[in-house]
């Protein structure tokens, strides 16, 4: 039985957030575009919009309100679609975020937080699976930025995962590589999986071996993979 004071809490935290969901509803149909159907652009393509799906999952599962359930649901399939085929049916306001052909890379940031973006919907909503989903965003990580031959995860590599000798290609950001770690163990955790949660372990090795500010403690926002 939970304590009366946590019972307090749940009960004034929905009594605040119901309000609130409104708003955030209308702001996301204001500058996620004219619909939920007609993304506009947006600098991170996509990822912002995965904060939204997280919330409107979380609220969903809370209040047993299945419209927000159905509108997590909606906004994650853009955004899968868009990170597969950037532009694809979004007419000409969506088209690659930089010039293929003069910068072939890809980053990190995406498959990190679709990992955790696809766990919560997962929590939310029972009638679909997607696990083979997580199962992509995770094998993303390890085919094409984690480097265990040079004990770091890279933020940017080449298109085909390849090292690339640069100050962007060098960047690690170790918050984000822990961040990634920890969604993954979560994953090996739900799926009784002790594999994956030890295939994630050296990557929190390697990010904090690299990132600890041994003189002021805490971790480095970035740093150089070839300490330059």
């Amino acid at each position: 039985m939970r304590p009366p004071g946590t019972v307090w809490i749940f009960s004034d935290s929905c009594d605040r957030t119901i309000p609130g969901r409104k708003n955030f509803q209308s702001f996301a149909r204001k500058w996620a575009g004219t619909s939920y159907d007609q993304m506009l652009g947006t600098a991170d393509r996509g990822f912002s919009e995965t904060f939204g799906v997280i919330a409107f999952a979380e609220y969903a599962r809370a209040s047993g309100e299945k419209e927000y359930l159905d509108l997590a649901r909606k906004i994650m399939d853009l955004i899968l679609d868009l990170y597969k085929n950037p532009g694809a049916g979004y007419g000409d306001s969506l088209g690659p975020k930089i010039n293929p052909e003069a910068r072939q890379s890809r980053g990190h940031s995406m498959a990190m937080i679709q990992i955790n973006t696809l766990q919560t919907l997962r929590d939310a909503d029972k009638e679909n699976d997607y696990n083979k989903l997580i199962d992509n965003a995770i094998d993303e990580v390890f085919t094409y930025f984690a480097k265990p031959e040079k004990k770091a995860l890279f933020e940017t590599v080449g298109i085909n995962g390849e090292f690339m000798d640069t100050p962007e290609g060098r960047c690690i950001n170790p918050g984000h590589a822990i961040e990634t770690a920890w969604f993954i163990m979560e994953e090996g955790k739900y799926r009784n999986d002790k594999g994956l949660v030890e295939k994630a372990l050296p990557i929190i090795d390697w990010s904090l071996e690299r990132g600890w500010d041994d003189k002021y403690g805490g971790v480095f926002y970035f740093v150089d993979g070839d300490e330059r």
